[in-house]
């Protein structure tokens, strides 16, 4: 889809940001999500937005699958989905939640943008070296 829209009018940005927001719709607003309120949908869209800008920087879709297969794994294995159709509790005997902690999902979104960043910039600067 990515394709499809930046061969029309607008470029990258409007290409990614269209993409994500469809993304978002379709994820965001299952019912499963729609329990977290704004929190869901949001998720969806700063992670569809983050893994765009990486498939359009690395001119790929194999680091965007990575990052989306190891926030997934880390997301059922860790956390655990209690509310949704997969359902797992994740290390419960650990840290006893009944749900993922959306507010905490967000931040770990930030936190997986930052590392990313700072991966890249000090491989950029180690290539130029």
């Amino acid at each position: 889809m990515y394709r499809m829209f930046r061969s029309l009018r607008g470029g990258a940005f409007w290409s990614i940001f269209v993409t994500s927001l469809i993304f978002a719709l379709l994820h965001g607003f299952n019912p499963e999500m729609l329990h977290y309120g704004i929190f869901g949908p949001l998720y969806y869209m700063l992670a569809a937005l983050f893994l765009g800008i990486v498939a359009y920087h690395t001119n790929g879709l194999a680091a965007p699958i990575g990052i989306h297969f190891a926030t997934n794994m880390f997301n059922t294995s860790i956390w655990g989905y209690g509310t949704s159709t997969l359902e797992n509790m994740g290390l419960q005997n650990i840290v006893y939640r009944h749900t993922l902690d959306m507010p905490f999902a967000l931040f770990g979104i930030f936190v997986i943008v930052i590392s990313y960043g700072a991966f890249q910039f000090f491989k950029h600067k180690m290539n130029r070296s």
